[in-house]
């Protein structure tokens, strides 16, 4: 194996939430984050980017086996982790790989050392209605008419999961799907920054190909027979108004929000970036009017990441 490859993926691993304090998928984030800057290195292969990324990518899942350089990370994070502080709860896959990792290395002196298990779930929707979260936490945001500049605490919130240096500049007057992904992280639905097989969520077009996939299958097309529902995404078309686009310009799915009421021919719905003001806010939008579809996800939809092989770029069975 190559050591400045293995070294590599070390030092990268858990940038993102070095970077954002975010933990929830972070292993899956962390290889997004790393990704455009291994490329713009110009010093890997794409081979070797692939390697540090897929290691970066599968670090956090313990319990199933991947790659020599992901499996080498993984068996490096448990012993870092452990070394760190040997006091502290050890999830039991981790514990697993530490046992074998003592045995390896003929550490027997440590295994007098009594694991503390600890074992952990994830988020439970048991009781818990998402979407009716989601539209309370996006109403609440929305009314508060947050503004698109650093200075507003609200909106350092909603952009902090993107953290690229430049992103507040990137995303000034186009950051009505950051707010979208704000308020589904902070309702229990804990999405990656970018799935696998779409483009980040912080575009709408990401929004779009996540929920049209066949393995999600959460985008409903507009129509007279559908009733949309308070805390259904929205995502619209050609709606930005004309000063902000070139002449005969048509924009396919430029602009989304959260449905907070559907009633007498109109939408109350809570947005960010309204008609590209660089403010939140609850508008009322005509019904079907620049409409192109919903995306409803399912209260007790969970990110099935974990089966996604990143070197190969297909979902296991």
């Amino acid at each position: 194996m190559n050591p400045e490859i293995a070294a590599v993926t070390g030092m990268l691993h858990d940038l993102y939430y070095y970077r954002t304090g975010i933990g929830d998928n972070h292993a899956h984030n962390g290889a997004e984050y790393a990704r455009p800057m291994l490329r713009d290195l110009e010093i890997f292969t794409e081979q070797e980017q692939k390697l540090i990324l897929s290691a970066i990518f599968h670090h956090s899942d313990k319990k199933n086996i991947h790659g020599e350089y992901d499996e080498l990370l993984k068996d490096a994070d448990v012993m870092q982790h452990f070394l760190y502080n040997t006091k502290f709860d050890i999830y039991e896959n981790d514990a697993k790989r530490l046992k074998n990792l003592f045995h390896e290395f003929n550490l027997n002196n440590l295994s007098v050392y009594d694991f503390n298990f600890e074992k952990k779930n994830g988020f439970t929707a048991k009781g818990i209605n998402k979407r009716q979260a989601l539209a309370k936490i996006a109403e609440t945001l929305a009314k508060r008419e947050i503004v698109g500049e650093e200075y507003d605490e609200d909106y350092n919130k909603i952009v902090k999961y993107w953290p690229e240096v430049n992103c507040h500049e990137e995303l000034k007057y186009s950051w009505c799907a950051a707010f979208i992904y704000h308020c589904c992280f902070e309702a229990g639905f804990k999405l990656p920054i970018r799935h696998p097989n779409s483009d980040r969520y912080v575009g709408v077009l990401g929004w779009f190909q996540w929920a049209s996939l066949p393995e999600v299958g959460f985008y409903i097309e507009d129509s007279e027979d559908f009733v949309p529902e308070r805390g259904d995404i929205i995502v619209y078309n050609n709606i930005i108004p004309k000063e902000y686009k070139q002449a005969n310009d048509i924009l396919p799915r430029d602009h989304i929000g959260i449905v907070l009421s559907s009633d007498k021919g109109t939408y109350t719905v809570a947005e960010g970036n309204v008609d590209n003001q660089n403010k939140a806010g609850v508008v009322t939008r005509k019904l079907h009017e620049n409409v192109d579809g919903f995306i409803r996800i399912c209260n007790d939809y969970e990110y099935m990441g974990w089966k996604y092989d990143y070197k190969t770029g297909v979902y296991k069975e």
